[in-house]
């Protein structure tokens, strides 16, 4: 599928901020989907008639980077708190789409197969799973575990974009994210958010 709209960026800033993820040791970038990947929330109850429209709220920005990303090197993921565990009552797999389903289509219908297929997704929300919901999976400590254990890499070589501070913070303080980002939840991801938050 041809990647959708991303005017309004140029190549030369996108490859400043690929060469700023360089300069810096990152060898994994992680985007939250709803308000950071999207420009829009889905709630946990996205009608699956309403998911084109989600999707084309992807953000200008996340179009343009990742194929440059990809085709730099760089792991890619969604960590998402999206979680298909949420299916209950009124929101039903016939009707509704969340969790890794959602995230594969944004994914797939955002860019290429060669992209697409590079992305890793972790969507699991430790609400839903109150088995698992102590310190070790608090916020998103769960996705950047797995996340490092796959990829071998430290903390200090991921770039992790999220609207939410509490997230942010809990990845510097906990998951030894040191290059964790919050990016604007009215706008979702930003260039900006890589050229004022690396040096």
């Amino acid at each position: 599928m041809e990647p959708l709209n991303q005017s309004r960026i140029s190549d030369k800033e996108i490859d400043h901020c690929v060469h700023l993820l360089q300069k810096n040791g990152i060898k994994l970038v992680v985007f939250d989907m709803d308000l950071t990947a999207v420009s829009e929330h889905s709630r946990g109850q996205l009608l699956r008639s309403n998911v084109r429209d989600y999707v084309s709220k992807a953000t200008p920005a996340f179009l343009a980077f990742v194929p440059k990303l990809q085709q730099h090197g760089f792991y890619l993921a969604i960590a998402t708190h999206s979680d298909e565990a949420e299916f209950d009552g009124p929101i039903q797999r016939d009707t509704h789409i969340l969790g890794m389903e959602l995230a594969t289509r944004l994914v797939h219908d955002c860019f290429p197969t060669e992209v697409s297929s590079a992305f890793s997704i972790v969507a699991y929300n430790p609400r839903v799973h109150p088995e698992h919901d102590s310190e070790l999976n608090k916020y998103k400590r769960y996705h950047m575990r797995v996340l490092l254990a796959k990829y071998g890499v430290q903390g200090n070589e991921v770039a992790f974009f999220d609207d939410t501070l509490a997230v942010v913070d809990d990845c510097l303080n906990h998951c030894g994210i040191i290059h964790a980002v919050q990016v604007d939840e009215n706008i979702g991801f930003q260039i900006d958010d890589v050229i004022n938050n690396f040096r």
